[in-house]
């Protein structure tokens, strides 16, 4: 089964969206990677605290990036798309992965 990345701003986490969007990426026969819990997170940059070149995006996202064969981002309904999943991308495509935006019909006449 191939795995797929799943890109989002923090605020979409644990909403009805983000459910839509990983049941949609399976329904196409994927497997969504999951990332750490925030708890986790903490616990890792509080590890790193002394250390000044520790960057949480490159030590723990961009290995789970690197490891998806398709990567999706869903960006802000006005189409900004955030810092961090911004960073991912870039990950994804020095990587080859195949980039794709989840389509947003909320700015656009459907």
């Amino acid at each position: 089964m191939k795995t797929a990345y799943y890109a989002r701003c923090q605020t979409i986490y644990g909403t009805p969206q983000e459910a839509r969007d990983i049941s949609m990426l399976e329904y196409l026969g994927f497997r969504v990677l999951d990332f750490p819990s925030q708890e986790s997170i903490d616990v890792q940059k509080r590890m790193h605290d002394n250390e000044p070149d520790w960057n949480v995006m490159d030590e723990i996202f961009r290995p789970i990036v690197e490891g998806s064969n398709v990567f999706f981002f869903r960006a802000l309904p006005g189409g900004a798309v955030p810092a961090g999943v911004f960073k991912e991308i870039t990950y994804a495509e020095a990587a080859g992965i195949p980039v794709l935006e989840i389509p947003t019909f909320s700015i656009r006449d459907i």
